[in-house]
């Protein structure tokens, strides 16, 4: 008999061993399968498969709220999958749980930590900057864990761009990233840096900017030169020389297009040089946040003016006056500093410094006015820089309904106003040289009805603040 040979795959022995191995097999692939063939539910709108792992690549289709994917791979934060058995593409696994975060376009970033902002997508090719832990940065691109953002170069100020490993971010929107960096923004305006400023305004070429009609341009610097010709508000002209030169002096000598020159009286004109290093608007938004100081006009042996019988004088009206309003914007939650608090002499540059180097939020000057008329009455706000007018109108909003007549808002040239980067405002609060003037000032009533209007004023002007940052913002999105 002959006898067939047996084929070794179907050995015992043999055939155990392929059967295990076909097991070890097929539990390989169910997992592999588990991992990455799991089907997903897509929870959220505005979730679009892209090309790539990428926010720049291109869109495939945009899934719909509720739909199930298959889970292909995931890679570096992505989720490469299969929608509807037919569109294979990249979706952003951060974004899948993030009902805070809009899409994957408007899309900004919170550092976790200090980080370095890499030249290429790569840990050690070159650190162009570093960025604070807590700080926020636009996003301009999230592409396989790493984000693709524009910095400002420090020492020429040009714009590069640079990466940062998305883990060490939390992701956020477009809109929270700009809120954030406009507040820093701001915070970073406010503080004083006098040599910086001092810097900044030797490098500028000042623009001398007519503040009312028909105001003369003169031959010399005498009002009785003659009259070359009337600039008009709004008209700009060159400053001749440096702007140091001209401290406190009465005429300014300007130049055309054409290259003629003239002078022009200071008093009626802005200098465009002082407005830079200047708080267009106050960091606070509200006055209980606020830092306000107030200065009580002249005192020690500047008397300021003096009433029409000799008898009183404007220092001691101001300081009154100012400790009026100070009780009140206290009781309101506000910081109130003085320049003074008693009978003391200070130089119009200790002002400004004080106001300066306090950083505050507003500086408003006390005095009461004098004339050799003494029929003139009533009260004025001052204001010198043009992002000041609207504090300015603001508090005179108020005063006009005082018992004294009101002159309304008007341009002054004034150093504590000039010099000041705060926001800042002068008022006068009466004439000393008028009999009728003169009793209301020196009146618990009067000085406590004017101290309300000015709170009231301040008020106003804080949600007319708040309101032009919420724009502010808007333009920036």
């Amino acid at each position: 008999m002959v006898k067939r040979k047996t084929s070794k795959l179907f050995q015992p022995r043999v055939f155990m061993f392929v059967i295990v191995i076909g097991m070890m097999i097929l539990a390989l692939l169910g997992i592999i399968n588990l991992m990455t063939g799991k089907t997903i539910s897509v929870n959220r709108e505005q979730v679009i498969v892209r090309q790539a792992p990428d926010t720049t690549s291109e869109a495939l289709v945009e899934i719909e709220a509720g739909t199930e994917v298959r889970m292909v791979e995931e890679s570096d934060g992505w989720a490469r999958v299969k929608v509807n058995k037919q569109i294979t593409g990249w979706i952003p696994q951060w974004l899948l749980n993030r009902s805070d975060l809009v899409n994957d376009q408007d899309l900004g970033a919170q550092l976790l930590i200090e980080t370095s902002v890499y030249s290429e997508k790569n840990e050690t090719s070159e650190v162009l900057t570093s960025l604070a832990a807590g700080s926020y940065i636009l996003v301009d691109e999230e592409a396989a864990g790493w984000l693709t953002v524009s910095i400002q170069m420090d020492e020429d100020q040009t714009s590069r761009t640079g990466y940062i490993p998305t883990r060490l971010v939390n992701l956020v929107t477009e809109t929270l990233a700009l809120t954030k960096i406009n507040e820093n923004k701001l915070a970073d305006l406010s503080r004083y840096d006098a040599e910086a400023i001092a810097w900044a305004r030797a490098e500028d070429d000042s623009v001398v900017i007519v503040k009312q009609n028909n105001e003369p341009v003169l031959e010399g610097e005498n009002y009785y030169d003659d009259v070359l010709f009337y600039a008009e508000a709004g008209d700009e002209f060159s400053l001749v020389g440096d702007l140091a030169t001209y401290a406190n002096a009465n005429y300014y000598l300007i130049e055309d297009e054409a290259g003629g020159r003239g002078y022009i009286n200071s008093d009626r004109v802005q200098v465009s040089t002082y407005s830079i290093g200047r708080l267009d608007l106050p960091v606070a938004t509200e006055l209980s946040e606020a830092v306000i100081m107030l200065d009580p006009g002249h005192g020690g042996v500047d008397t300021g003016a003096l009433s029409w019988d000799g008898e009183s004088e404007e220092k001691v009206a101001t300081l009154e006056i100012a400790l009026a309003i100070k009780e009140q914007l206290e009781a309101e939650g506000a910081t109130v500093l003085l320049t003074r608090e008693a009978d003391d002499y200070l130089e119009l540059a200790e002002r400004t410094e004080a106001s300066n180097v306090s950083e505050v939020d507003l500086f408003i000057s006390l005095h009461i006015d004098g004339s050799e008329d003494s029929y003139w009455s009533g009260t004025t706000t001052y204001y010198y820089h043009d992002s000041d007018k609207l504090f300015a109108e603001s508090v005179n909003q108020e005063l006009d309904t005082q018992t004294l007549e009101n002159s309304g808002v008007i341009f002054g040239n004034f150093h504590v106003l000039r010099e000041n980067t705060r926001p800042a405002i002068l008022l006068e609060l009466g004439y000393m040289s008028n009999y009728y003037d003169l009793e209301l000032i020196f009146s618990e009533e009067y000085q406590t009805n004017i101290a309300t209007a000015i709170k009231t004023g301040i008020e106003n002007y804080f949600v007319e603040v708040s309101a032009i940052q919420t724009v502010n913002l808007d333009k920036s999105e």
